[in-house]
């Protein structure tokens, strides 16, 4: 039971972290400096790059892990653990550099 609740918070995580992705991509188009979207500025498309992959890559793990648990596999709980160790990464990462491309500082 553990491991499905784990399971299905990490699915909530990914959409918080997809929100956040979402509306950070948005405000880079929408902000603009020196006339021109700072969406287009090279070092703020690398970060929003990163945060795409990092994103896509929780997705994989949670998509394996409640794979792993629908089949009752063996190795369900080591993905389970995998996917919440994955999100709670990538959902700092997310958040924390959301905030600094939102012109905050954390």
């Amino acid at each position: 039971m553990v491991d499905e609740a784990t399971a299905a918070l990490t699915g909530e995580m990914l959409g918080g972290m997809a929100e956040a992705l979402d509306r950070t991509v948005a405000y880079l188009r929408e902000r603009r400096q020196f006339g021109v979207a700072i969406g287009s500025f090279q070092a703020l498309k690398h970060r929003a790059a990163r945060l795409y992959i990092e994103l896509e890559l929780s997705r994989s793990a949670v998509i394996a892990a409640a794979r792993a648990l629908d089949a009752e596999a063996a190795d369900a709980a080591q993905l389970v653990s995998l996917a919440k160790a994955r999100l709670s990464d990538a959902y700092c990462l997310i958040a924390s550099e959301a905030v600094q491309m939102h012109g905050g500082s954390a």
